[in-house]
């Protein structure tokens, strides 16, 4: 389980990067 939470916390993070980039 630890694994799946590891990846669910990049995507997390690679989605506020794409989010951060779309604003600016």
């Amino acid at each position: 389980r630890n694994d799946v939470r590891k990846a669910y916390v990049t995507l997390a993070q690679g989605q506020d990067i794409n989010f951060a980039q779309e604003v600016k």
